[in-house]
């Protein structure tokens, strides 16, 4: 299968392209009242000269709707919150940094003070054999309950980002002080920081619910958490 002048190699776009352009080549469409959607804006128009095809052209929505295209409506609503992300995002990334001058802390103070911060209150370790007896009881037939395998993965998962962050961040602080390069990991870190954003190293770490990253921050009753709720 070709689109946009190359080919899709995933079996589960090919499935997702399949499911929408059977829609728009098939039998069925050549019939005079069949429309592309449900909306009955998208249809082949039974014009016979070319003025009245450009004047069907020209009276469809500039932006498209999900459903011609069989989805929906919250996709729309994922792809504007996508788009509004990545715009924010670039702003942010373009806005001038503080060097510190007229008295203010500059940005380099100010991520060595969140980053200490941190690493000080991160100290929170989670030991399953050191839990109440109670979330881990087994059922009657020496099972473990469901929420107690969740809860034994979560632990694992929180243990991961954990060792993560504290790795990346003595990291960011010999880098900020330049006893190590800044790489671009380092600086992703930095930035998100700068603008109060979860980095994406520890997303990339743990993909879970935002949820988890606010109850995370709030055990440790870290002031800046901030940082990490973008």
């Amino acid at each position: 299968m070709i689109t946009y002048g190359g080919r899709v190699t995933d079996a589960w776009d090919q499935r997702c392209l399949d499911a929408i352009l059977v829609r728009f080549f098939a039998p069925k469409t050549l019939d005079l009242n069949y429309k592309f959607s449900g909306s009955s804006v998208y249809y082949a128009p039974a014009g016979d000269t070319l003025k009245s095809f450009q004047d069907y052209i020209e009276d469809l929505p500039l932006i498209d709707e999900p459903i011609v295209f069989g989805m929906h409506e919250n996709a729309n609503l994922a792809f504007l919150r996508q788009e509004t992300q990545s715009i924010v995002g670039t702003i942010l990334d373009l806005q001038p940094r503080s060097s510190g001058g007229g008295g203010g802390s500059s940005d380099d103070e100010k991520v060595m003070a969140m980053a200490e911060s941190i690493l000080e209150k991160i100290e929170v370790t989670l030991d399953i054999e050191e839990g109440k007896r109670e979330l881990f009881e087994l059922d009657h037939k020496g099972r473990e309950y469901s929420m107690t395998t969740v809860l034994k993965q979560e632990v694992e998962r929180f243990a991961k980002l954990q060792r993560v962050i504290k790795s990346s961040l003595e990291t960011l602080k010999k880098a900020i002080a330049g006893l190590v390069v800044m790489n671009e990991e380092m600086e992703s870190i930095f930035i998100a920081f700068l603008n109060n954003q979860v980095p994406a190293l520890y997303r990339k770490v743990n993909t879970f619910h935002q949820a988890f990253f606010n109850c995370f921050l709030g055990c440790l009753s870290i002031p800046e958490a901030a940082v990490f709720l973008g």
